[in-house]
């Protein structure tokens, strides 16, 4: 089975089988929480090339959610990239997190809330160009993430702690 058919069959039942999206590990099957997830996904364009993008919360299919992945599938229609987002996810259960679209707009960082708690270099705003995720653990922290075009990756910065 091909990626983008996996990427497919997620979209019609609800799983993705990829051993690149395991981080290595083989023989995983990402599902969506359960019970049902108050925001297991949603749709946007990421990274600016006009076409819908998936960002989703994946869980291993049978597994308590402690062990999730922030996971953007690009441009579904025409079996796009899909990007794990590890590197992204707090060592926190699935339930006490909540994505959602962060819209383009001009957002204050944490940084520029408090400068003086930051490493040096850090933006006191992003002014998100493109749509991006809003990563919220509930009663602690809320981060933005967002397509950063001139690395062609995804960048990460705090909204609050």
């Amino acid at each position: 089975m091909t990626l983008s058919r996996a990427l497919a069959a997620f979209l019609t039942v609800g799983l993705l089988t990829s051993p690149a999206l395991a981080g290595g590990k083989t023989n995983v099957t990402w599902t969506t929480p359960e019970p049902v997830h108050d925001t297991p996904s949603f749709i946007g364009d990421f990274d600016g090339d006009g076409t819908m993008d998936t960002a989703w919360l994946g869980v291993p299919a049978g597994s308590s959610g402690d062990d999730w992945q922030l996971i953007v599938s690009f441009d579904v229609a025409n079996s796009g990239a899909v990007e794990n987002l590890e590197h992204f996810t707090p060592s926190t259960p699935v339930e006490e997190v909540r994505i959602t679209r962060a819209q383009p707009d001009l957002y204050t960082t944490f940084c520029g809330l408090v400068p003086g708690k930051c490493e040096p270099g850090r933006p006191a705003s992003i002014n998100l160009q493109t749509d991006g995720i809003f990563l919220e653990v509930l009663e602690a922290s809320v981060v933005l993430i967002h397509w950063d075009q001139s690395a062609k990756a995804f960048a990460r910065h705090w909204l609050s702690d």
